[in-house]
């Protein structure tokens, strides 16, 4: 195995980590920028704080770059929220939240297909839906 994926078939926990990883990198930039333009605090003044150059700070803020547990962590100590507060409302992770088993199970098997046999499933799904 390398990296959580086997020879055949990528590990569907992988998948999903991937993809959370992503989604809350994505959600963390956006929770700065709203944080910071909430106690009006333009971007340079938070660089400042934050020991780095504003360019950078635009960087997390617009999810160009990830940002780092030390960075993130002296954002929540400034702004006296806490590291919850980047992540909370996470609309994938509340979504896998709300997931029954049965549905978990069937997202877990359509990830497993082909991509022509996922189009004909949802089409098949499709029809039920009307």
């Amino acid at each position: 195995m390398f990296f959580g994926m086997s020879k055949l078939k990528p590990n569907r926990s992988f998948i999903f980590s991937k993809l959370l990883t992503i989604t809350l990198y994505m959600d963390i930039g956006v929770q700065i920028k709203k944080l910071r333009k909430h106690n009006k605090i333009t971007r340079a003044v938070l660089a400042e704080e934050l020991g780095i150059s504003a360019q950078q700070l635009y960087k997390y803020e617009t999810n160009r770059n990830k940002t780092p547990l030390h960075t993130l962590v002296t954002i929540a100590l400034y702004f006296d929220v806490s590291l919850d507060y980047f992540v909370e409302k996470n609309p994938i992770i509340e979504q896998h939240q709300r997931m029954n088993l049965q549905e978990q199970e069937l997202l877990s098997i359509f990830s497993d297909i082909s991509p022509q046999k996922q189009k004909l499933l949802l089409n098949i799904a499709r029809q039920f839906t009307t």
